[in-house]
This record gives structure tokens, sequence and C-alpha cells, in this order.
């Protein structure tokens, strides 16, 4: 082999190798992306939950209170199905919320496993450049 041979390889080596860099930063970003949303979305389902709670203790607080009038048990029978219907709901945003951090942390799993194949490549691409 002449020198022209091993650099064209060499070339294309390098060549290939940035763009495998380039894609694997891609990732990264779009991971990194992905985890700020399912991040986001998580803190919704969080301050839904606390609200729906809160609701749930005020329809069972109000309904006790109406209860002990005899012409408030209508409004207490409505408090009693707001109540239950906010605790459906809490259940409900409870298992969103779970299936969000799992999302969540899948994404992170796999942005620090590119940012962990990316490190390699950017020492690979110094060496080279110092030796140039």
């Amino acid at each position: 082999m002449d020198e022209t041979d091993l650099t064209t390889a060499q070339s294309y080596r390098l060549n290939k190798i940035e763009i495998i860099q380039k894609e694997i930063e891609l990732e990264r970003e779009m991971r990194n992306a992905l985890v700020k949303k399912y991040n986001k979305g998580c803190t919704a389902i969080d301050i839904i939950q606390h609200v729906l709670v809160i609701g749930m203790i005020g329809f069972g607080a109000t309904s006790l209170g109406t209860l002990s009038t005899v012409v408030g048990t209508p409004v207490a029978i409505a408090m009693h199905v707001g109540a239950v219907e906010a605790g459906i709901l809490s259940i409900a945003s409870s298992r969103i919320g779970k299936y969000l951090a799992t999302k969540m942390d899948k994404h992170e799993k796999i942005k620090m496993l590119a940012e962990t194949k990316l490190t390699p490549l950017v020492a690979i691409f110094q060496k080279h450049w110092r030796m140039i």
C-alpha cells in the first residue's frame, strides 16, 4: 500500500466516525428534549393530583356540613358524588404520572448511553487532530 491509499482510508474512517458522532449528538439532544417534555407532564400531573385531593377534602367536608341539615341532603349527595369523582380522577392521574415517569426514566437512560458512546468518539477525534 502506498501513502495515498492510507490517507484515503484514514480520511474515510474519520468521515464515518464524524457521521456517527453527529448522529449520536442528535440523538442526545432529541432525548434531552423528550426528558424535558415528560418532566413537564409529570409536574402537571402532580399539580392536578394535589388539586383533586384538595377537592376531595373540600367536597367531603362540605357534604358532612350540609348533611347535618335536613334540607341539605340533596346537596350532600351531590358533594359525595363530587368527592368520589375526584377520587377516581386522582387514581387515574396517579397511573398517568407513573407512566410518564417511566417514559422519562427510559429516555434519560438512553440519553446517558448516547453520552457514554460519544465520549470515546470525541477522544478519537482529538487524538487524530493532535497527530496532524
